[in-house]
C-alpha cells in the first residue's frame, strides 16, 4: 500500500471510531446512556445521567476536532511504535525510502570530509595478503564508495528539477483530469443509453420515441465531449510527457544511488563477517582433520553423517563454502561410489583450503580488522544503513514523523 494512502487510512479510522464512541453517549439514542439507566438506582433519573455525560461528550469532540484538524497527531504513534517494534521493516524497505534518504543526505553534507578521509584511510592498508578476487572487490567498494557524493548531487539536482516542474505542471494537471472525468463520465451515460436501447430493440415492440429520445441523449452528450476535449489545455500531453520524464528521471537517479550504496558497503560487510570468523573457522580444523581417520575406518553411513554436520557448520561461516565444496565431494564419493580413497583425497584438498583461508583471515583480524571495524563505524549510519537490520530509535522517531504527514500524490494518476 502506498504510504499516502496508510496514512489516511489511519487517520480516517481514529475519525470514525471516535465519532461512533461520540455516538454512544448522545441523546436520544445513546447506547452507553441506555446501560447506565439499566444498572442505575431509581433514584437516579434520566435527565440527570443525560446532564452528567455532557462533560464526556464534549471533551470527545475537542477531541474528535483536533484529529481532524491535525492528522499526524493520529498517525505518529502508530508509525512510532511499529518502527521501534521487534517487527520493524529494515531500513531499506521501499515505504521508508522516502522520508529515510533525505536524513541520510543531509548526514553526507554534514559529514562529507569525515566520510572521504575514513575512505582514503582504510583504501590505504596494506591488503596483498588477502585472496586476489577479495582484494579487487574492497578496491571496487572504495571507488564506488567515493562515487556516492557525486550520485547524491544527481539525485537532489533531479528532484529539484522535478519538483519545480510540478508548480507549473499542477494547475494544468488539475483542470485537465477534471475535464476528462466529465468525459468519462458522459462516456458511462452513453453507454447506459444505449444498452437501454438494445434492450427496447430487442423487447418484441419497441417504442420508437423512447429510442429517438435516447438516441438525442447520446447525440448531445457526444456533442458535450466534443466541446470539452476542446476545452482541454493544448499543452497538456506534452506537459504530462515532461511531468513523466521528470519522474522517470528523479526514479533512474535514486536507483542509481541505492545500487552503488548497497553493492559497495555489501563488500565491507562480508569482509567483516569473514574476518571476524577467524577463530570460528580455525576450531574446526581438528573436526575436520579427525575426518581422515572416520573416513578410512568408519561405516560409511557414520561418516556420511560426519560429514555432514561439518558442512552444517562451514555453512554458518562466511564464505566457507570453498571448504564445505571440498568436503560434500568427499561425502558424495562415499554415498555414491563407497570410494574412501577418493573421499580421503577430496578431505586433504578441503584442509589445503581451510589453512589458506585460516591464514589470510587470522591475519587480517590482526591487522586489518581495527580499521576496518572503524571504517564501518563511520559508514555504517549513511552510506551502508540501507544494509542494517533495522533504524536507530532517534531514526525510528524523525521517520514516524514524516510518514505522519500525508503526501499528496493525485499528480502521479
Amino acid at each position: 500500500m502506498d504510504p499516502s494512502a496508510n496514512v489516511t487510512a489511519v487517520w480516517l479510522g481514529v475519525m470514525v471510531g471516535m465519532n461512533i464512541q461520540t455516538s454512544f453517549l448522545t441523546p436520544p439514542f445513546g447506547f452507553a446512556l441506555f446501560y447506565l439507566r439499566g444498572v442505575a438506582p431509581a433514584i437516579v433519573k434520566t435527565l440527570q445521567i443525560y446532564k452528567g455525560a455532557i462533560a464526556f461528550i464534549a471533551l470527545q469532540l475537542v477531541g474528535l476536532v483536533i484529529a481532524a484538524s491535525s492528522p499526524s497527531l493520529v498517525n505518529y504513534l502508530p508509525n512510532r511504535a511499529y518502527l521501534t517494534s521487534d517487527t520493524a521493516p529494515p531500513p531499506n524497505n521501499p515505504r521508508l525510502q522516502g522520508c529515510l534518504e533525505p536524513m541520510v543526505f543531509a548526514d553526507y553534507r554534514a559529514n562529507q570530509v569525515d566520510i572521504e578521509q575514513a575512505i582514503e584511510r582504510v583504501s590505504a592498508v596494506d591488503i596483498g595478503y588477502l585472496p586476489d578476487n577479495y582484494q579487487q572487490n574492497l578496491r571496487d567498494s572504495y571507488r564506488q564508495m567515493s562515487k556516492v557524493f557525486t550520485e547524491v548531487d544527481k539525485v537532489e539536482t533531479a528532484t529539484s528539477a522535478f519538483q519545480d516542474y510540478q508548480v507549473e505542471y499542477e494547475p494544468i494537471h488539475r483542470e485537465s483530469r477534471a475535464l476528462q472525468r466529465l468525459i468519462r463520465n458522459n462516456n458511462k451515460s452513453i453507454e447506459e443509453y444505449e444498452q437501454e436501447i438494445d434492450s427496447l430493440r430487442f423487447s418484441g415492440q419497441p417504442d420508437q420515441d423512447d429510442i429517438d429520445a435516447l438516441n438525442a441523449r447520446i447525440a448531445d452528450l457526444t456533442a458535450e465531449n466534443r466541446a470539452i476535449e476542446d476545452q482541454i489545455p493544448e499543452q497538456w500531453e506534452a506537459a504530462r510527457k515532461q511531468y513523466l520524464e521528470l519522474a522517470k528521471q528523479e526514479k533512474i537517479a535514486r536507483n542509481k544511488y541505492r545500487r552503488t550504496v548497497d553493492d559497495s558497503y555489501q563488500v565491507v560487510r562480508d569482509t567483516l563477517q569473514m574476518v571476524r570468523s577467524s577463530t570460528a573457522l580455525a576450531d574446526l580444523k581438528p573436526a575436520i582433520e579427525e575426518l581422515h581417520q572416520v573416513i578410512r575406518e568408519a561405516e560409511i553411513e557414520d561418516a556420511i553423517e560426519q560429514i555432514k554436520q561439518l558442512e552444517s557448520d562451514l555453512s554458518a561461516i562466511k564464505n566457507a563454502h570453498p571448504i564445505k565444496s571440498k568436503l560434500s565431494r568427499a561425502r558424495r564419493a562415499l554415498q555414491r561410489e563407497q570410494n574412501r580413497d577418493k573421499a580421503v583425497g577430496e578431505l586433504i584438498q578441503g584442509l589445503e583450503q581451510l589453512d589458506q583461508e585460516v591464514s589470510w583471515r587470522s591475519r587480517a583480524a590482526q591487522d586489518y580488522l581495527p580499521q576496518l571495524e572503524q571504517f564501518n563505524a563511520t559508514i555504517k549510519g549513511n552510506i551502508g544503513l540501507r544494509m542494517q537490520s533495522r533504524i536507530s530509535v532517534e531514526q525510528a522517531e524523525a521517520v514516524a514523523s514524516c510518514l505522519a504527514e500525508h503526501k499528496d500524490i493525485s499528480l502521479a494518476f
